[in-house]
């Protein structure tokens, strides 16, 4: 999972400005869930919400979360195919 620093700059280079309360409500669940924890907030349905509560840039904030976490997994996915 990408460090919160990574999803910060990524806001900072889309949006202008940084948004870490969406990142921070997007990983909460990952104190009980671990790295399961993507299967809630990890979805379109919460960054809409997220837009309709905080404006369009904390969906677009939600958005590149999930893209940064998805890039990741599957780094890490093709990282372990190599070794086989």
């Amino acid at each position: 999972m990408p460090s919160h620093r990574v999803h910060r700059a990524l806001d900072r280079l889309v949006l202008g400005r940084e948004l870490p309360f969406v990142h921070r409500f997007k990983d909460k669940p990952f104190k009980v869930l671990g790295r399961r924890h993507r299967v809630v907030f990890h979805d379109p349905a919460t960054n809409i919400i997220l837009g309709l509560l905080f404006g369009p840039e904390a969906m677009v904030s939600g958005f590149l979360h999930d893209l940064a976490d998805h890039a990741e997994s599957l780094a890490r996915r093709q990282r372990r195919g190599r070794r086989k």
